[in-house]
């Protein structure tokens, strides 16, 4: 039996079933997703700038994992002093799960199956993501005015008024 990381994609995707579909290159995936996506579309990922280069496309909606955790953390503090935090930490963290376990081949569903989870958890537990991020700023020395904190709990204030059916969105995390 040949090695399917030696196989072309198109010999992978003649062994394998019509569901599982290896892409031969960064053209291919590109087309792929030009293929089920528009510029409507919103692309939801951690660090996706890394795929979006790659891939070279421009996105116009996109909603960042990794960004979000670090723009909550450090506002608008220099991007030398800004932390990035890895989906490992993260999924740890607020979902007490572990992925990209050593050992393990990486497994581009795993992270975006926690991806989603991790963003599902801080739309529905704005508290303990506010919280978290306020033991993160106090770690890493940012100091937030008063206004901004008393914004903060005004929001908080505000959306528990709102119905329980209410849906939170994804911009209004921290």
């Amino acid at each position: 039996m040949a090695n399917e990381y030696a196989m072309t994609g198109k010999e992978y995707n003649k062994k394998k079933s019509p569901m599982r579909v290896l892409l031969d290159g960064w053209p291919e995936a590109r087309a792929f997703i030009f293929s089920i996506a528009d510029s409507s579309t919103i692309l939801i990922g951690h660090a996706l700038h890394n795929d979006l280069k790659v891939l070279r496309i421009k996105a116009p909606r996109i909603i960042d994992t990794q960004c979000l955790a670090g723009d909550a953390v450090f506002l608008t503090a220099a991007s030398y002093f800004r932390r990035q935090y890895g989906l490992r930490t993260l999924c740890d963290k607020f979902l007490n799960v572990s992925i990209q376990e050593q050992g393990r081949p990486h497994s581009p569903v795993e992270d975006t199956l926690a991806t989603r989870e991790l963003l599902l958890f801080w739309m529905m537990e704005k508290k303990k993501f506010r919280a978290w991020v306020k033991e993160e700023r106090v770690k890493n020395w940012i100091f937030v005015a008063d206004e901004e904190e008393e914004e903060t709990e005004a929001e908080e204030t505000q959306e528990s008024g709102n119905d329980a059916g209410t849906s939170p969105s994804a911009a209004n995390i921290n």
